[in-house]
């Protein structure tokens, strides 16, 4: 079972079966989700725009252009710091909120 401390927002695992309680250092998303996620709205994008036509797949299409290029930016660019200020509940430091 996994438990978040209120009080320090850190993860905590506890096994019932040996009774003890670990600290949970990799909890959330490594840098590679948000790549694999940039790489596939871009290729949904595509596929929208060669096989489909009409108005709406250039609204469609821009969206997951932007949200692509937004993924794959922060998986390649951002800092391990961020990545983790991203991936688990610990606050955002002043530079992360700075950067947004």
């Amino acid at each position: 079972m996994l438990f978040l401390c209120p009080r320090c927002l850190l993860h905590f695992k506890y096994d019932p079966l040996s009774d003890s309680i670990t600290r949970e250092e990799t909890v959330g998303l490594s840098r590679h989700v948000p790549i694999i996620i940039g790489i596939l709205s871009i290729m949904a994008a595509a596929f929208i725009a060669v096989f489909f036509s009409g108005w709406w797949t250039y609204f469609v299409g821009t969206f997951l252009i932007f949200f692509g290029w937004r993924s794959l930016k922060t998986g390649l660019f951002a800092t391990n710091e961020e990545i983790e200020e991203l991936a688990t509940s610990i606050p955002p430091s002043k530079e992360t909120k700075k950067k947004k």
